[in-house]
């Protein structure tokens, strides 16, 4: 009876293994989920333990990719795949191909992006001012570029083709250290090119400082100087057409007054211009008093001659 019972035993297992598992000499399978360590397997294969769960060798539908995916006994998973497209993806959710990590079959890598269109495409997502994209490589010069996702672009390029290495922005530029705000920034370039230093307001200047500049030396080019004073054809007004325009005005011949300097300003290369001009007509008026001068004292010395005599 017990041999009856033991042969009855090994037929049934063999029969068992034999629907499970087919062996052709060269390979063992199975068309049955396998677990290891866990009792209710859900995919091909599922390796289990208290803590960590190794899960998930699975096929992604008709595409023909091949996928890993690895979870906690939290339910926390990471899936780590291979399309049937040769992109490589690691995401952490049920779809390998989510937006955490993937490299494209021609080497583009993509962080928290799918769809990479330069070599490194870091989308940080979150926000209109969020860090949107780090990418390495654009049209024209090469370098690094910043921007956020629909919007500015800053780019940091190196000298290529003839351009010079430096920054690059689609709109305004802005340095802020020490506490300055967005609104108040240390240096702030516009899209125009306009650049202000502790100022956002530069009118229709090209440089605008608010507050004092120091340097060693400051060189101003200007188109004309003030030597016309000095050719004969020039018309020096005299001390009397000179007296009466001070009383009258204010202020010198040809110089602004103070209320247009106050409200504009003055053009330092031309300013200079019109302070020799006064320098040089101030000189010939000394020419000629000096001249009357020695005239008169001649005319004395005559006259002491003929007292004496």
């Amino acid at each position: 009876m017990k041999k009856i019972i033991l042969i009855t035993f090994i037929t049934f297992f063999t029969m068992t293994l034999k629907a499970q598992w087919t062996n052709n000499g060269a390979f063992l399978t199975t068309s049955d989920k396998v677990g290891i360590g866990i009792t209710n397997p859900a995919f091909g294969l599922e390796v289990g333990s208290s803590n960590y769960t190794i899960s998930r060798f699975k096929r992604l539908g008709s595409g023909g990719g091949a996928a890993v995916q690895i979870a906690n006994a939290q339910g926390t998973q990471w899936s780590v795949a291979v399309g049937a497209n040769n992109h490589f993806g690691i995401s952490k959710s049920a779809d390998p191909f989510g937006s955490q990590f993937i490299i494209l079959d021609n080497g583009k890598i993509g962080i928290n992006d799918i769809t990479p269109s330069f070599m490194l495409d870091l989308d940080a997502g979150g926000g209109s001012n969020t860090l949107a994209r780090f990418k390495g490589s654009f049209t024209g010069p090469q370098g690094i570029q910043v921007e956020r996702s629909g919007g500015d672009k800053i780019r940091l390029v190196a000298n290529y083709s003839g351009y010079g290495g430096g920054l690059e922005s689609t709109s305004a530029l802005r340095f802020s250290v020490n506490g300055n705000t967005q609104s108040n920034p240390a240096l702030y370039i516009n899209a125009n090119g306009q650049t202000g230093i502790g100022t956002t307001s530069m009118g229709s200047h090209r440089l605008a400082v608010d507050g004092s500049v120091g340097a060693r030396e400051i060189k101003v080019e200007v188109g004309t100087w003030s030597d016309f004073v000095f050719k004969s054809d020039y018309e020096l007004r005299s001390l009397k057409e000179v007296e009466d325009h001070i009383n009258e005005k204010g202020h010198l011949p040809e110089i602004p007054s103070e209320a247009e300097v106050t409200a504009n300003g003055i053009n330092l290369g031309e300013m200079n211009a019109k302070l020799l001009q006064k320098i040089e007509e101030l000189t010939l008026y000394l020419i000629e008093q000096n001249k009357k001068l020695d005239a008169q004292q001649a005319e004395i010395e005559q006259l002491k001659e003929q007292v004496k005599q």
